[in-house]
């Protein structure tokens, strides 16, 4: 069983940035509901925007996108022996971007409010979507960075040998 931990937690990472792009698809952003006292679903299309009405921001897209492509990269990393050299390097590098994935799509709020100008509110919040995607892309970070660096054994098994 630890002979294939590292292969696990890589796709528990990978698992990660595939539901983190899920989040594309849920509720962007929530406003307070004052005369029920609860937060509901803003209905806003954030992301594309409606012409004429509201302004989308495009860049927390790149926060949902970017999980979801390098997934089915650790996904295909597992069959390629040859990558092994730069194992490291591309796994450090895939954490970091899991990151500011996570930060970019926690800034979905405050890119909305600045494109259409509407300066700052507490009645609005970040949705469960950039909620979701940020906390499985930083989790997916900390797993890439937890089999990078593990002491002992740090190769993974191919499943082509």
């Amino acid at each position: 069983m630890k002979k294939y931990l590292s292969n696990i937690l890589i796709y528990i990472a990978a698992l990660f940035g595939i539901v983190a792009f899920i989040g594309l698809f849920s509720t962007p952003l929530q406003i307070y509901d004052s005369t029920h006292g609860t937060w509901a679903p803003y209905i806003v299309k954030a992301y594309i925007g409606e012409s004429g009405i509201y302004k989308g921001t495009i860049l927390p897209i790149f926060g949902y996108v970017i999980p979801f492509a390098m997934a089915i990269f650790l996904i295909l990393e597992s069959f390629k022996p040859r990558l092994s050299a730069k194992l490291k390097a591309i796994n450090t590098f895939f954490a970091i971007m899991f990151f500011l994935s996570a930060i970019s799509v926690l800034l979905t709020k405050e890119l909305y409010l600045s494109v259409n100008g509407l300066g700052s509110t507490n009645d609005l919040r970040n949705g469960t979507g950039p909620v979701m995607a940020a906390i499985l892309s930083t989790l997916a970070g900390i797993i890439l960075l937890i089999v990078t660096y593990m002491p002992g054994r740090t190769e993974i098994d191919f499943i082509e040998k």
